[in-house]
């Protein structure tokens, strides 16, 4: 608040200490007794519209604030000394206020404060060179008096009018100094938004207060010594109300008001006051119809205000009809609507206004007809970047010509505007960010634009970035779409070559897996195998283990295969497990989820051979093992409470194996699947050996049938190996010669049967009747 401010009761103590004397010396005019109460309280008012902002951003320099209330001291200094007589005192007072209004008001000028952005005041923008030159000539006009008024007697042949000439001469010269200041601060400073308006502001105001006290003292209303000070108080308080409002735009309002304002109404006031000095029987009426006249005249102001703007306020009042148009709730209708309006602003002979979009890359423009063209178009990224560090986010040309010497990197965006004639690019957002920017043609305009024109272009591309979005959010969903597709696409294409290769590796598992299975598929003829074979298609379809009972030589292996294809698991891989094997009793490999065999078995079977021969750990690693994703089939040579009887199966494994065990058939109870399983081994054993089949007589196949097989499968192999090896070359027929060669204990009648007269075994002939396979 000003009451707290050291600095307002010290101003406030002079201006009523001025009104003070001037009431003691007037007797107690109504004048000086208004000025006394009216002056401090006016003071208090300025102090208080000067102050911060408790809300925003203060932009105001506090420089330029204490300068302005250094201006408004002084105005009052000089209105409370006019209050008084005519003396050198008071005239000293006023010449004093004047000087300080003058000088606060070239200060408040240089200290104007930027709105950010590139382009940023010199440091000869804010020299007080003008300030001090202003005072040298107030010292003289204010030191001339006050010594009249001090020292009368060494005074008294100081001629008055030195005083008044001092005066005017003064009030003058700081006047043409403000106005020069003013000059050369907008020149200087005018690719900045905001500065050149009020430097242009100040320029106007004290160009009309110079014209109305000249001409006022030319139609003799006052003496110039007395209205040329007023008019530089009055030049003063409005070059320093340019300088520390807050907002610029308020400025520029309030010049166009005041000059269209004055224009209209002040040849009427200064005629009137014409008319009144060389008719004064006739100042009733004339001020009458000059009153009357001034008020019907500023009833104009306002339109020509408007007129009187920017490029005859073309582009502002364009972007306010296109910021209308665009509240279509159709985004291509808005965009249209609104491009429509600034095209006619910009006339037919530029390149027309136009929305750069970045998703996608194109720009959006009108014809004079009115209809959408829409082309390719990259918009430079570092120009997006460099327009949201500008205010308004707006990057005009003009700013960047006035930085290309000392940042380089906006000089290829110079050249792509000016090879485009773009005067400004507005940054068009949306919730996400950035979807493209609205592009403002150069044209014949040569001024640079105002801050009013960059706000209403500013509210455009808000109004542009809340209507599109939605059209550029459909069109990103889109672009998102077709990629989402291609990526799906591309994704199915992996998935059909994962699956194929995926299915190929599951077929060689499974041939391998058939391979394996082979012997124990090549005769279920019997009852014992047909037996087996059911119970372990019913318990592959399960999760849990099975186990299988296998006596000695029985391929346990093409059973486990045999379980294996009829699980659900038939696709992954069968790894076997050899309980014998030293190798197969590393703990550490088990316990490796790397390297343990239930990894390698993971999606498929793991197959125990002999698993009461591993040791506990490795059992109790088997027990514990999870069978969600692997299938398990043990191989025991005996039941499962038989082996874990004998201590040889530890008891968590026996619980986890249960009492399902499985009991392969033997070879001796299989004679109705012993001669297909004859037949295919001698059709592999003769490939193997001579490259073609060998085939078995009656005989040997009757004494094969009547063996009881205690080896069983190893065993009939082995027996036919070697037979096969035994068998003449020119033989294609195994008989009981070549089964007791390979050590087969035939029986008693089969071989006599086979012998002739000797005692020898004959070559096995084929006789009528004879069974052969």
């Amino acid at each position: 608040m000003s009451w707290r401010l050291r600095s307002f009761w010290i101003a406030a103590v002079a201006v009523a200490y001025a009104a003070f004397a001037a009431l003691r010396a007037t007797g107690g005019h109504p004048l000086a007794l208004g000025a006394l109460f009216a002056l401090p309280a006016l003071l208090a008012l300025g102090f208080w519209l000067t102050a911060p902002s408790a809300r925003g951003e203060d932009r105001v320099d506090p420089e330029a604030r204490s300068a302005a209330r250094l201006t408004l001291t002084g105005a009052a200094i000089h209105v409370a000394s006019r209050c008084g007589t005519a003396t050198p005192g008071f005239v000293a007072g006023e010449n004093l206020g004047a000087a300080l209004a003058a000088m606060g008001s070239l200060w408040a000028l240089a200290r104007i404060a930027p709105l950010g952005g590139m382009c940023q005041p010199t440091p000869e923008t804010r020299r007080l060179d003008a300030a001090a030159f202003a005072a040298l000539l107030w010292t003289v006009a204010t030191a001339l008096p006050a010594a009249r008024a001090v020292l009368p007697e060494r005074t008294d042949g100081l001629d008055p009018l030195l005083i008044d000439y001092a005066t005017a001469a003064a009030a003058l010269g700081s006047l043409g100094i403000q106005l020069f200041a003013a000059a050369r601060l907008a020149a200087m400073r005018r690719a900045e938004l905001g500065v050149a308006e009020r430097a242009q502001a100040a320029l106007w105001m004290g160009s009309a207060a110079l014209a109305v006290g000249l001409l006022g003292a030319v139609v003799n209303v006052a003496p110039p010594e007395e209205i040329l000070p007023v008019a530089v108080a009055v030049a003063a308080i409005a070059a320093a109300f340019t300088a520390s409002t807050a907002e610029p735009d308020t400025v520029s309002r309030t010049l166009r008001m005041t000059l269209a304002a004055t224009a209209l109404a002040g040849p009427f006031a200064l005629g009137s006051v014409y008319l009144i000095h060389v008719r004064p029987w006739q100042a009733g009426p004339i001020a009458f119809f000059a009153a009357a006249a001034c008020a019907v005249a500023t009833l104009f102001a306002p339109r020509l205000a408007r007129r009187v703007g920017p490029a005859s306020g073309r582009w502002l009042s364009a972007f306010d009809a296109a910021t209308r148009a665009a509240m279509s709730p159709d985004p291509d209708g808005a965009l249209q609507a609104a491009l429509i309006e600034l095209r006619r602003a910009a006339g037919d002979n530029v390149n027309p206004p136009a929305l750069y979009r970045l998703f996608p890359g194109e720009v959006v423009s009108v014809d004079r007809a009115g209809f959408l063209h829409v082309e390719r178009a990259e918009l430079p990224l570092r120009l997006l970047a460099l327009a949201d560090e500008e205010p308004e986010r707006i990057l005009r040309i003009e700013a960047m010509r006035a930085v290309a010497v000392r940042r380089p990197e906006v000089r290829p965006l110079i050249a792509w505007m000016e090879e485009r004639r773009i005067a400004a690019m507005s940054v068009v957002k949306d919730a996400d960010g950035p979807i493209g920017a609205v592009s403002v043609p150069q044209g014949a305009r040569t001024a640079p634009m105002t801050l009013e024109e960059v706000r209403a272009l500013r509210a455009l591309s808000d109004r542009l970035g809340a209507v599109i979005g939605v059209s550029a959010m459909l069109s990103r969903s889109r672009d998102r779409e077709l990629l989402a597709r291609g990526e799906l696409e591309e994704v199915q294409a992996g998935k059909r070559r994962l699956a194929a290769e995926i299915e190929r590796v599951e077929g060689q598992f499974r041939a391998i897996a058939r391979m394996l299975e082979g012997p124990a598929r090549v005769a279920l003829y019997s009852p014992a195998a047909q037996a087996a074979a059911q119970q372990l298609e019913a318990q592959a379809q399960g999760t849990g283990p099975v186990t299988l009972v296998a006596a000695p030589g029985i391929d346990a292996v093409a059973w486990a295969a045999f379980v294996h294809l009829l699980s659900p698991r038939k696709g992954g891989a069968m790894v076997i497990v050899d309980g014998t094997s030293p190798a197969e009793h590393d703990v550490a490999r088990w316990q490796d989820r790397e390297a343990s065999p239930f990894r390698a078995a993971a999606g498929g079977t793991l197959v125990v051979l002999d698993a009461h021969m591993l040791p506990p750990l490795v059992q109790q690693r088997i027990a514990s093992a999870s069978l969600e994703e692997v299938g398990l089939v043990v191989a025991l040579p005996g039941s499962v409470s038989a082996v874990a009887a004998s201590g040889k199966l530890i008891e968590s494994l026996a619980d986890r194996l249960g009492d399902r065990a499985v009991a392969l058939p033997e070879l001796g109870s299989r004679a109705e699947d012993l001669h297909a399983l004859v037949r295919d081994a001698l059709m592999r054993i003769g490939h193997r050996l001579r490259q073609t089949p060998i085939g078995l007589d009656g005989h040997a196949l009757k004494a094969l049938v009547e063996h009881p097989w205690p080896g069983n499968d190893a065993e009939l192999w082995a027996v036919l190996f070697r037979a096969a090896l035994a068998l003449p070359a020119d033989a294609k027929l195994i008989g009981l010669r070549e089964l007791e060669a390979s050590g087969f204990s035939v029986p008693p009648g089969s071989t006599r049967r086979a012998r002739g007269g000797s005692g020898t075994i004959p070559a096995v002939r084929k006789k009528k009747g004879a069974k052969t396979t």
